[in-house]
């Protein structure tokens, strides 16, 4: 059973000193993952950059919000601002590297560009092993306006988020499951998702192939729900394979978003 269970390396977490580098991806690569998920934020330049978080620490310790600074400062700030490559890096390491089945899942943390992305994405020849992954519905919404037949993942609380999540995130509610398009240019340098109470509907359920809840947030009947119509369901984080096998068992989610270079190493 385990041989089969798809594990998603979340952010190459342990497989570099830092999340989310050129050199976590390579060792992830190297280790023959199958999966692997980043973040995407943009730059004041307009470069996409891989990181998580709305900003980074500079060699000072003191934080500058990434959207505030030019790419290629990046190297004269130093301490984390050092270690997060662009994703032009990232794309030509999966591009080059010999392991050709990985998937890349692209976690787009930014809107507005899109249209940049994509071409990224397309002329390193890597559109059909990418999905994109997004907690902002106007990014799916808009990818899917440029590649309608790409796969995309919606990320969202399918419970009542807790107060410290309301704490470091914006945090939207849909009233009926349903989430329009509803363009906003000032989505940008900040960390922002959707409640939905149960299972997404509407248009950007159409688009979708796939969506990603909280591991606290699984709920057996959710997932049946989805899987009905042929959604898969994915679920962070996790960091034991014995927390996988039984998440797999009870709730019959598809994919696994992993913490810990030892769950890889453990199913060797």
């Amino acid at each position: 059973m385990v041989s089969k269970i798809k594990l998603i390396s979340h952010r190459f977490l342990t497989f570099s000193d830092n999340e989310n580098t050129a050199q976590g991806l390579l060792s992830a690569l190297d280790n023959k993952v199958s999966y692997v998920e980043f973040d995407i934020r943009i730059t004041k330049c307009g470069t996409a950059v891989i990181y998580h978080d709305p900003e980074a620490i500079d060699n000072d310790g003191v934080s500058h919000k990434i959207n505030t600074v030019k790419y290629s400062d990046f190297n004269t700030l130093k301490g984390r601002f050092k270690t997060i490559p662009s994703l032009d890096e990232v794309l030509d390491i999966a591009s080059n590297h010999s392991n050709k089945s990985a998937k890349l899942l692209i976690d787009i943390k930014d809107f507005g560009y899109e249209k940049d992305i994509y071409s990224s994405v397309v002329k390193k020849k890597l559109s059909d092993r990418s999905i994109y992954v997004s907690w902002l519905p106007e990014v799916i919404y808009a990818l899917h306006k440029l590649t309608p037949l790409s796969k995309f993942c919606f990320s969202y609380w399918c419970k009542p988020p807790s107060a410290s999540t309301k704490e470091s995130h914006i945090v939207f509610k849909s009233q009926n499951g349903e989430i329009k398009n509803q363009p906003s240019t000032n989505n940008i340098g900040k960390s922002s998702g959707w409640y939905i109470e149960g299972a997404l509907s509407g248009k950007l359920r159409d688009i979708i192939s796939m969506v990603c809840v909280p591991r606290h947030m699984l709920d057996a009947s959710l997932v049946n729900e989805y899987h009905q119509n042929g959604i898969e369901v994915s679920s962070f984080s996790y960091l034991n394979i014995k927390d996988i096998i039984d998440d797999k068992k009870y709730y019959n989610i598809d994919y696994f978003f992993v913490d810990s270079k030892k769950v890889f190493d453990s199913k060797k």
